[in-house]
């Protein structure tokens, strides 16, 4: 069947957070077929992949953004 998994974040801080890079793996027993966002490939490992969103320039005091 098809699942999603969202990927969000949340500045719990004190200060905005600045140029913030998002990994996420997905294993053999996934395949990813579509991302909301843009991402790149990275190499693959030995049971899977890494993909990384594109850079989030800034992420404000209590702000929740989803890459």
């Amino acid at each position: 069947g098809k699942t999603s998994y969202p990927v969000v974040i949340r500045n719990q801080g004190s200060t905005p957070i600045t140029n913030v890079k998002v990994r996420a793996f997905v294993p053999d027993a996934l395949k990813l077929e579509r991302a909301s966002s843009a991402f790149d490939k990275l190499d693959p490992v030995a049971v899977g992949e890494w993909i990384e969103f594109k850079t989030l320039p800034a992420i404000e005091i209590g702000a929740l953004v989803r890459p």
